[in-house]
């Protein structure tokens, strides 16, 4: 409770647009693959949502939150989770994790005031589906801290065939590029794009697009 987003969490009150989005969108038997989960809010709201039918993929690249997902997982007792550990990319390998002071929601691979950096594995969204042998993604959450263009780009494959709808939050970039790349990268591949709050996005595959 040092981390004053957690309250937020406890409340109930954080980031109530996305939330009902979500709650919205996802149905029975879905697959929800959530992209920066933190400690799981998004994650139990999903598994709700889709039901002992569906299926949930968390990639949590930071190992000391990785911990706290699993034991929240653990605690409200939900079984369709696939916790990865690792960085969402647009490639396989290793990547450089800034961890904040103030926040575990500020950490990222372009993290502005990191107090530390660790090593830590990255893989493409294509490959850790690929990998755990889903069929269908119906939708992605992103909530990467700056590395939305990478993510999206090793997600091509499952934007191409599974036309997921994309709920983004667009951060700024340490090198002052706008988040205008990954937006462009969404319409580019046959997706419409509208904002539902200040700073999140939401992407559907246009229909017939391809």
């Amino acid at each position: 409770m040092n981390d004053p987003c957690q309250y937020d969490l406890v409340l109930g009150i954080h980031e109530a647009e996305v939330v009902e989005w979500i709650v919205s969108d996802l149905k029975e038997g879905m697959t929800f693959v959530d992209i920066g989960p933190n400690v799981g809010y998004y994650t139990l709201l999903g598994a709700r949502c889709v039901g002992t039918s569906g299926k949930i993929v968390a990639l949590e690249p930071d190992p000391d939150v990785v911990a706290i997902l699993r034991r929240n997982i653990e605690v409200n007792r939900v079984g369709n989770v696939h916790i990865v550990h690792g960085a969402a990319s647009d490639a396989c390998g290793r990547a450089k994790l800034g961890r904040a002071r103030s926040s575990s929601y500020s950490t990222g691979l372009y993290c502005e005031d990191a107090v530390d950096w660790i090593e830590v594995p990255r893989y493409s969204l294509d490959a850790v589906i690929n990998e755990l042998g889903i069929g269908a993604v119906d939708l992605v959450k992103l909530d990467v801290e700056g590395a939305e263009l990478e993510v999206l780009e090793g997600m091509s494959q499952i934007l191409r065939v599974n036309r997921p709808r994309v709920i983004m939050e667009l951060h700024g970039r340490l090198d002052g590029t706008d988040p205008q790349p990954a937006v462009q990268k969404l319409k580019r591949v046959g997706y419409t794009v509208r904002h539902i709050s200040q700073n999140h996005i939401v992407g559907e595959p246009t229909p017939d697009s391809k």
